[in-house]
Formats: structure tokens, C-alpha cells, sequence
């Protein structure tokens, strides 16, 4: 054992024992979100058949699709990225590491690309439904020329016309 108690050697056991915290809570969002994205999926292959109403939430056929649709996309791209990625810069990772991309990736289309995805259709709808409610309005009618102005009779008015 070493005698050599400074400051140096305090700071490294602070620095390793936040990046212990920070593993354990990222590790704790990550199960958690696998977690929240297992009951959504379950929920949305439930109304894959006409629908589902809980309670005063409901669940579309085509909003199921989506998410569906998104988890899955989100589960191919994320590692097909970090395998294009690692053979670009020359980085290895394990073999064990494919599962937890695959559902990093999964979860990642489910919970943040799908809210994005549905938050901006909502925005369009909402858009079509104005403009579809705004009534265009025909042309006002030509107006007529302005009659002619006031004059009184001539004696010789019969024998001009």
C-alpha cells in the first residue's frame, strides 16, 4: 500500500464514484424508457385491429402503424449508424453491445422520433382544417356605370332625339 495520501488521489476516487452515478442513472432512463416503450408497443399492436380506448386516451390503427413502424426503423438504423460509425473512425465494440442498440434504437424511434412525427401531423391537420373552414369569397359583382347627371329639358328636346 502506498503512503501517499494527497489531493490527487481524493479527486480521482470523487471523479470515479460521478462516473459511477452517471452510469447507474443513464442505465436506470435506459430500462426505464425499454420499459415504457414495451407497454406502448403492446398497447399499439392491441389497436392495430381497429383501435383502443383507455380510459379518455384513444389509439388510432394508423397512429399504432406509426409507432410501430418508427420503433422498428429506430431499431435498424441506430446500429446499422454506430456499425458505420465504429468502422469509420476504428473503434470496436463488443458483441454484447447489439442488443442494448437495438432496443436504444427501438426506444428511440418509439419515444422521441414518434411525439415529433405525430406533433407535426397534428400541426398540418390543424392547418388543412383552417384553410379548408376559410371560405373564398367571389368577386364583388362589376358595379354599374354611375348615371348621368341631372339636366333640365331644352324647349327643342323632342325635335334632337
Amino acid at each position: 500500500m502506498s503512503g501517499k495520501n494527497d489531493d490527487l488521489n481524493g479527486a480521482a476516487l470523487a471523479i470515479g464514484l460521478l462516473g459511477a452515478i452517471v452510469v447507474a442513472v443513464a442505465a436506470f432512463i435506459f430500462a426505464l424508457a425499454a420499459f415504457v416503450a414495451l407497454i406502448f408497443s403492446i398497447f399499439a399492436l392491441f389497436a392495430l385491429d381497429g383501435g383502443l380506448s383507455i380510459g379518455e386516451f384513444e389509439i388510432e390503427e394508423d397512429e399504432a402503424r406509426r409507432f410501430l413502424a418508427l420503433g422498428l426503423l429506430g431499431a435498424g438504423i441506430v446500429p446499422f449508424f454506430v456499425l458505420f460509425s465504429s468502422l469509420l473512425i476504428g473503434f470496436r465494440f463488443q458483441d454484447s453491445w447489439w442488443f442494448y442498440l437495438v432496443i436504444g434504437g427501438y426506444c428511440a424511434g418509439c419515444l422521441v422520433v414518434f411525439p415529433a412525427v405525430e406533433s407535426e401531423l397534428r400541426k398540418a391537420e390543424a392547418e388543412a382544417e383552417t384553410k379548408k373552414k376559410t371560405q373564398i369569397l367571389p368577386p364583388p359583382p362589376p358595379q354599374a356605370p354611375p348615371p348621368r347627371p341631372f339636366t333640365f329639358a331644352d324647349w327643342d328636346d323632342e325635335e334632337r332625339l
